[in-house]
């Protein structure tokens, strides 16, 4: 990369040769002599290295956030199937037993049935919001590595320095924090149709009976 012919910004005809590290910009003899005289001062090419490794250390950084969220999303597929299986037995567990029993405890699985779709309503609705929330996230940050790159890859010196403030900006942008799925769902129904509950309902036709 060429630090040798680089505009000055402020003063027409003159060329940059030095960075201010205080001010954050390049500047050129008459910038130092009305100016920047006792800041500090570095070579162009010390200055452009420094940034380059900060912009990389903070790309970085960006990667490895995007490796934990598909880690995350990996682990939210992950639920949605185990949770569509268990709900598809459930739901057969339920509907066989519903066959077995007499009329007078038929609303008892209609409730049963209203309680298991709610729940993987509730559970699907959460993964998949945290899912669209990671993708859309995942695409932002992606795009933004990507002008990282691009920034990085700037064989113009000038054009690099004006774009690095907004550029590390991105580099310093949160991770995204998925909110947790209603887990606590997963077990409600497993053995909800115990011995228990059916020695229950068949005291409850003896009952009748007599």
């Amino acid at each position: 990369m060429d630090f040798t012919n680089i505009k000055c910004a402020e003063h027409t005809g003159q060329s940059s040769c030095l960075y201010c590290n205080k001010c954050e910009i390049l500047v050129c003899p008459t910038c130092i002599a009305k100016v920047h005289k006792k800041h500090d001062l570095i070579e162009i090419s010390d200055a452009y290295n420094i940034k380059v490794n900060k912009l990389k250390k903070g790309q970085s950084k960006m990667q490895k956030s995007n490796y934990k969220i598909n880690a995350k999303k990996d682990e939210l597929n992950k639920l949605v199937s185990a949770e569509n299986i268990k709900y598809n037995k459930e739901k057969q567990n339920i509907r066989s037993h519903e066959e077995t029993v007499k009329e007078q405890v038929e609303q008892y699985f209609k409730e049963l049935k209203n309680k298991l779709e709610q729940s993987h309503e509730t559970v699907l609705t959460s993964v998949k919001s945290d899912l669209n929330a990671i993708s859309l996230f995942t695409t932002q940050k992606e795009d933004k590595i990507t002008e990282v790159q691009n920034c990085i890859d700037l064989s113009n010196a000038s054009e690099f320095f004006k774009d690095f403030k907004m550029i590390e900006k991105f580099t310093k942008t949160k991770n995204h924090k998925p909110s947790q799925a209603t887990v606590h769902h997963q077990n409600l129904f497993q053995g909800i149709l115990t011995n228990q509950t059916l020695d229950h309902y068949k005291m409850m036709e003896t009952c009748q009976q007599k």
